[in-house]
């Protein structure tokens, strides 16, 4: 099982439009969550974590991304980085999730 870390900045994005929200469904179909572990934390806006049974090269990862940026009719720079454990990733102050 491999674990990925996505980060997607979407070209032209505003505060408060409609974008982010657009992509987060459009990642979560492709099997991207926002939360990390059990924790009821969110990942900022664009940050994504894939779990994969498949060892896939971080470059498949961007291609899944990239599907959900073309799916909203965007452009977007992203990054994705494969991690083999939760000690191997760290986060901050996160914001808690609603109930």
């Amino acid at each position: 099982m491999a674990n990925y870390f996505t980060r997607v900045e979407v070209h032209g994005a505003k505060p408060g439009d409609d974008t982010y929200p657009k992509l987060h469904e459009e990642m979560e179909k492709r099997g991207f969550i926002r939360e990390f572990e059990d924790q009821k934390k969110k990942l900022p806006d664009g940050s994504y974590l894939l779990v994969k049974y498949d060892d896939l090269p971080a470059r498949a990862i961007n291609r899944l991304a990239l599907q959900a940026v073309e799916a909203i009719g965007k452009k977007a720079s992203i990054i994705s980085v494969k991690f083999n454990k939760s000690e191997d990733f760290s986060v901050y102050n996160l914001e808690t999730l609603d109930e």
